[in-house]
């Protein structure tokens, strides 16, 4: 078990590092298995480190691509409706980009929720990185 002074150590190395967000979490990403385990191991999937490491299970490899997919389409639409616009404030073009986005986005929203509903059961962590289930492991 990792000592109390070594967890908060990290703890607040992650909340005080000058690196950004997305460089702290890639590092965070492949440490934990060495530092909670002493195993060293590279997640091999993703959707495997969501679902491991925060308990965000998407249900496998497919749906975490389409949710990311969902993302995409958003900033794509967002994309598209900043350019319909004319510079005199018309529209080029008749598509009511607000409500398209405004719907993928909850989509997108459901999705993460699901995923974070689906990763707070044991179980389902423990199906979707392939691990046998047995009551009280804790994971």
């Amino acid at each position: 078990m990792l000592p109390k002074a070594q967890y908060e150590h990290f703890r607040r190395w992650l909340m005080y590092t000058t690196l950004e967000d997305r460089l702290s979490g890639r590092v965070w990403e492949y440490l934990y298995q060495y530092i909670w385990l002493g195993v060293h191991q590279l997640c091999p999937k993703e959707h495997v480190c969501y679902c491991d490491l925060y308990g965000v299970c998407f249900g496998g490899e497919t749906e975490y691509e389409d949710y990311n997919a969902m993302k995409a389409h958003v900033d794509m639409l967002q994309q598209m409706s900043g350019k319909q616009m004319e510079a005199g404030g018309n529209a080029t073009w008749p598509v009511d980009y607000e409500t398209l986005i405004e719907t993928s986005r909850e989509a997108a929203k459901t999705e993460l929720r699901n995923a974070f509903l689906r990763g707070s059961d044991p179980y389902n962590r423990a199906v979707e990185l392939g691990r046998e289930f047995q009551a009280g492991d804790g994971f």
